[in-house]
């Protein structure tokens, strides 16, 4: 789960990114290192005029995904 916050002039930006793993409560902040992190993002697209999906998963909850 994205996780976003807005300033006080109305920017938002992205907070910290929260594991979507069943009963899973760990949570990253944005970094440069986090395309090394192991956390993993999956989607399913079904198409024009569905809605994206997404999900994000810290390293333990990806591990048992697969």
């Amino acid at each position: 789960m994205r996780v976003y916050a807005t300033t006080d002039d109305g920017r938002r930006f992205l907070y910290s990114i929260r594991c979507d793993g069943a009963g899973c409560d760990l949570e990253i902040k944005p970094n440069p290192d986090i395309s090394r992190s192991g956390w993993m993002r999956y989607g399913q697209d079904n198409g024009p005029g569905t809605t994206r999906l997404e999900w994000d998963y810290c390293p333990d909850c990806n591990r048992k995904r697969l």
